[in-house]
């Protein structure tokens, strides 16, 4: 049997508020069964989470890879004294596709995003380091990503990823309007399709695209129009038709 992965941020993971069995990747699974899946996602990472997961979806002996951009000024830390290892989680094994979530254990490293200037925390959860060793980490973390050079690095890793990595097919995706790209994106085409605008959380959340007023990842229609408009191209259904 073939196997995906879905790397990413939290618009590509199946463990977020509102995603679940909503989530464009469950519903991709639904169409082409013929497949087992592995969703990494997990909201507030960057690219170097993404290149842990394309390792393990590696050692997976994965085929083909979905990957969407992410934000650029996000950073994570290994800190941990283990194995390093993915948590597997199935989610679906009986009546339908093999889909699982994969997750890197969270008292093992530390991730940090600029966008609201915040550093996840172990010391109160059990974790390997004290509350002031985290604090200097995430000093560390915080300059590594507001670094111009880490930020350029990030953008030219995402755009040569294709070519960086031996798997049968990799799809990169541009789900979220981060200003990396020109536009042409899920989320503001989505947006302009209802002729919304990309920024406005109320017109969004009042066209039936969004989570909420307050949360404006995909609601079940928004993840609807992203897979059959954008993330479902002939390309990848090609693709995805190949391995029936």
């Amino acid at each position: 049997m073939k196997k995906i992965a879905f790397i990413g941020d939290s618009f590509s993971a199946y463990k977020h508020t509102g995603q679940y069995k909503n989530h464009w990747s469950w519903k991709l699974a639904q169409q082409f069964p013929q497949y087992k899946y592995y969703n990494y996602g997990a909201g507030g990472y960057g690219a170097d989470y993404c290149q842990w997961c394309m390792l393990d979806a590696k050692r997976r002996e994965v085929d083909i890879v979905f990957i969407n951009r992410t934000y650029l000024a996000r950073t994570s830390l290994l800190n941990g004294d283990c194995d390093f290892e993915f948590n597997y989680k199935p989610i679906s094994n009986i009546g339908g596709p093999l889909y699982s979530v994969l997750e890197l254990d969270k008292l093992q490293h530390m991730w940090y995003s600029a966008s609201n200037d915040y550093y996840s925390t172990m010391h109160d959860k059990g974790g390997p380091w004290s509350a002031k060793d985290e604090a200097h980490m995430g000093i560390a973390l915080r300059c590594k990503a507001l670094s111009s050079m880490y930020q350029d690095h990030n953008m030219k890793w995402f755009d040569n990823v294709k070519n960086l990595y031996n798997f049968k097919h990799i799809i990169p995706l541009e789900l979220i309007d981060d200003g990396a790209n020109d536009g042409s994106n899920a989320f503001a085409m989505m947006a302009a399709a209802h002729n919304v605008h990309k920024r406005d959380a109320n017109a969004l959340f009042h066209a039936g695209l969004t989570v909420s007023l307050t949360d404006t990842h995909w609601s079940p229609y928004g993840n609807d129009w992203a897979l059959e408009n954008y993330i479902l191209s002939e390309e990848t259904v090609n693709i995805l038709d190949m391995y029936v």
